[in-house]
């Protein structure tokens, strides 16, 4: 009988303690973003001359305040950024929750193109960079980021 108090007290406890977790991450979640920086990235093995059409993705939602922000998406072997892989815009986001999605799309004739878009319900904003090759077959970082003024 002892030990089945000693185990009915932990798993309270353990309960307790994941319930409170999980509302204080849910009230993180839903709060506003504090930084003026905000970054999606992801790191990925790519083909040097790649000979099928394919996308790679990544993406998350994120709360943005109301504000003019520059945004970015790039692609790098960890020393340096491809330059035609880069992509810049000026933007004006509403306040709200935004879905954050970019992709890295290969062709069959050997090139790489970076996509994002920025989607709060109501029409999706989108940043693309040109077509270009890359040196070598090894992972890359896709990295988009959100800078606000």
């Amino acid at each position: 009988m002892k030990i089945l108090k000693s185990i009915t007290r932990r798993s309270v406890t353990r309960g307790v303690t994941a319930a409170v977790a999980g509302l204080a991450a849910s009230i993180l979640a839903a709060s506003p973003a504090s930084a003026e920086w905000a970054p999606l990235t992801r790191n990925l093995w790519l083909a040097s001359a790649p000979t099928e059409s394919g996308s790679a993705y990544m993406a998350r939602d994120i709360y943005l305040a109301a504000g003019n922000y520059t945004w970015t998406v790039s692609l790098d072997n960890g020393q340096y950024r491809y330059g035609y892989s880069e992509a810049e815009r000026e933007i004006y986001l509403a306040a709200g929750t935004y879905h954050w999605v970019c992709s890295v799309t290969s062709s069959s004739n050997g090139m790489y193109q970076n996509a994002c878009s920025l989607d709060a319900g109501y029409g999706a904003a989108s940043l693309q960079s040109r077509w270009y090759y890359i040196d070598g077959s090894r992972y890359y970082n896709l990295s988009s980021y959100l800078s606000k003024h």
